[in-house]
């Protein structure tokens, strides 16, 4: 697990112990989860809207080329399979930049 993602609420999920066999309730996965969306738009957010959209991009650019490195070597998520989300992802980036990417320019 990354540094940055671990928190008081994780500690248990990840130190070795059964979460059945501790005190750990499920209202700790949500706060680790929200701890985790905390900290992943942190890391994305730039200091510029262009700067932000470009690094989302490389981000999927990066993602694609992972997955297509697995598909190549038959290794697939079944019904989790992100392969085709890359995709519609960039779309729909590509659709807001153009409705909107000049205001959000400005107002970054």
């Amino acid at each position: 697990m990354p540094k940055q993602m671990k928190n008081e609420y994780s500690r248990v999920l990840f130190g070795g112990a059964m979460p059945s066999s501790t005190n750990y309730k499920e209202g700790n996965s949500f706060k680790h989860y929200l701890h985790c969306l905390r900290i992943q738009s942190e890391v994305v957010s730039k200091s510029t809207y262009t700067d932000t959209r470009n690094f989302q991009f490389a981000q999927l650019e990066t993602a694609a080329r992972i997955l297509n490195g697995l598909h190549n070597e038959r290794i697939k998520g079944q019904e989790r399979d992100f392969g085709e989300i890359c995709d519609v992802n960039e779309a729909a980036i590509h659709i807001f930049d153009k409705e909107f990417g000049f205001a959000m320019e400005q107002e970054w």
